[in-house]
């Protein structure tokens, strides 16, 4: 069963994330981050211990692994999602599943199973809430045809999807580069198992990323969820 947080602490806010990423990242001090979150950055308003079985390695978000983890391990299973790794059904089977995160908005989970030239199934999920994604508001299962799933490769490849860092770097040289991270952007997760092999990328990307892309194929084209129509839901206080 989901474990429920307390109603006066806040699941994962925005704002503490991004003051945290900015610690780690070296554009603000951490200092100046604890200073700005009640009970410092890792006090009560933390996400719930990612229990076992875990969703992911502990190394696999870099630099800030137990805070990544957390939260995105507590909006899976809270969703009745489980750990990709050694779930997949046959040796040439592939599975990938994006969470979309909005800041104010309802959770969206989509995950696609395939095998290469076949055709796969989708599985599409959309909490009623931030604070309340074990509550499902749309739940549906679709096939996908094997024409889908060549322009879902396509675009994988496109995306380098495998050889993306699971963070995105911050080189403090690069001026070409934006830096900063838009406090009340949607985080967009994509996580990969493909011949023993797993993978995750997270990102705040831009309109027009490959990597931006590959998701609203997954999420819109394919699962038939309009991230526009999602509900809009006040910020937690």
């Amino acid at each position: 069963m989901s474990k429920r947080l307390p109603s006066h602490t806040s699941r994962c806010r925005r704002p503490l994330r991004f003051l945290i990423w900015l610690a780690f990242q070296g554009v603000v001090t951490p200092a100046l981050a604890q200073s700005q979150v009640p009970g410092g950055p890792w006090g009560p308003m933390r996400c719930p211990p990612d229990e076992n079985p875990q969703f992911f390695a502990p190394s696999i978000f870099g630099s800030n692994p137990a805070f990544s983890a957390e939260c995105y391990s507590w909006y899976l299973r809270s969703i009745g999602e489980h750990p990709l790794t050694g779930s997949v059904p046959q040796e040439r089977a592939e599975v990938y599943r994006a969470v979309v995160l909005p800041a104010h908005s309802s959770p969206v989970v989509v995950r696609l199973t395939f095998e290469a030239g076949a055709s796969g199934e989708l599985v599409g999920k959309v909490g009623k809430s931030a604070m309340n994604p074990e509550i499902l508001a749309v739940i549906k299962t679709s096939p996908v045809s094997p024409m889908e799933i060549n322009s879902f490769v396509r675009l994988l490849n496109e995306a380098n999807f495998w050889s993306m860092p699971t963070v995105e770097p911050w080189d403090p040289n690069d001026r070409k580069t934006p830096q900063f991270r838009v406090m009340g952007g949607t985080d967009w997760m994509l996580e990969g198992v493909q011949a023993g092999r797993h993978h995750v990328v997270t990102r705040v990307p831009s309109k027009g990323t490959p990597y931006k892309d590959l998701i609203v194929f997954l999420v819109v084209r394919l699962a038939k969820i309009d991230l526009r129509a999602l509900p809009t839901q006040p910020p937690d206080r």
